[in-house]
């Protein structure tokens, strides 16, 4: 358990979970107690993202009267595991990765909400890798093969009509690792999101060799989704309704004062100078999932590009109410009433 209340799950207590179904992790009398929410970040991130950990020590989910417990995995797979094997209640997952899982398990997931629906991803170089051509036998740097940030990275260059085939993959875990690496000069380029580049010192030999609205530009679609399996739902309804007003309503304060936001980071990451903070926020402005982050044309153009990746070929794709449930956001929006004019929720 860390300072601020949250749970740490590492690499192997999540694995073992898929085992034993998590018995271990999670005793039954938390489970009665608390809605289990999974991060795949280890500190809170510089990005939008950051709702989901900030609206705990801020009291929006205490103001909804539901109790929420944060547990940190490394990536996506053990936020998935988690999810399957009961020990948690609600992950924040990469579409890419829910997808897949849809197409081959008779489990059901499905998306109730997006916190953040595009990551502020850009794709950081030493100085000379002046092109993405120039990646051409450069190492880059991902989480892992699969990742969000490899997956999304490999469509870009696909878009630009770049081959991606001559550079040398290495997989490093978390952006921080792959931001230092690259700073080390372990790395000839990668991609991070906007807060992991601007936490890195300034340095004269690197650059942003595609921007983070070039990037979302190119690839204008829903990246992450807060997820929840269909027994969850049936048992724990009124919570996941909870979970979703406090995230929208949180999100619709850091939009409406984004020094709610830097002040909040302030205090989850003593780490982070606060001139950076103040540098993001103008940033993540229009940002924010202020309905919820569902626009059902958005989410069929997501998952028609992702069916055109190579990892899906002949698999066939799921109707979208096999991975999204749009009835929490609808609810929360009639509590909360929508706000025109940003993240428009399409049904």
């Amino acid at each position: 358990m860390t300072a601020d209340g949250t749970m740490l799950i590492d690499r192997r207590a999540a694995v073992l979970g898929i085992a034993a179904s998590a018995a271990a992790t999670v005793t039954p009398a938390q489970s009665a107690q608390n809605f289990r929410i999974v991060v795949t970040e280890a500190e809170t991130p510089l990005v939008p993202n950051s709702v989901v950990q900030l609206a705990k020590p801020l009291g929006y989910y205490d103001r909804e009267r539901v109790g929420v417990e944060i547990m940190h995995v490394a990536q996506t797979p053990l936020a998935i595991a988690a999810l399957i094997s009961g020990a948690a209640d609600m992950a924040n997952v990469g579409v890419d990765a829910l997808l897949r899982f849809a197409t081959r398990s008779e489990v059901r997931i499905k998306g109730v909400m997006s916190p953040n629906k595009s990551l502020s991803f850009l794709i950081a170089a030493r100085r000379h890798i002046r092109s993405l051509a120039d990646l051409a036998g450069a190492t880059f740097g991902i989480a892992r093969i699969g990742s969000l940030d490899h997956s999304l990275t490999m469509a870009l260059l696909r878009a630009k009509g770049v081959d991606a085939s001559q550079m040398h993959l290495l997989a490093l875990g978390e952006p921080r690792w792959r931001a230092q690496a690259l700073a080390a000069g372990r790395l000839d380029a990668t991609t991070i999101s906007i807060g992991s580049w601007a936490s890195l010192p300034v340095r004269s030999d690197l650059h942003v060799l595609v921007t983070a609205s070039e990037f979302h530009a190119a690839l204008p679609f829903v990246s992450k989704l807060n997820a929840v399996r269909d027994a969850t739902i049936a048992e724990r309804r009124p919570e996941i309704d909870a979970v979703v007003r406090a995230l929208i309503a949180a999100g619709r304060d850091f939009h409406a004062d984004e020094r709610r936001w830097t002040s909040a980071m302030r205090a989850a990451r003593p780490d982070v100078p606060a001139e950076v903070l103040d540098r993001l926020a103008p940033e993540f402005h229009d940002g924010w999932c202020v309905n919820g982050g569902l626009n059902r044309e958005e989410l069929v153009a997501t998952q028609d590009w992702i069916f055109r990746e190579p990892d899906f070929a002949g698999l066939k794709p799921p109707l979208l109410h096999d991975w999204v449930d749009f009835s929490f956001v609808d609810q929360a929006l009639a509590d909360l009433k929508r706000i025109d004019g940003l993240d428009a929720p399409i049904r």
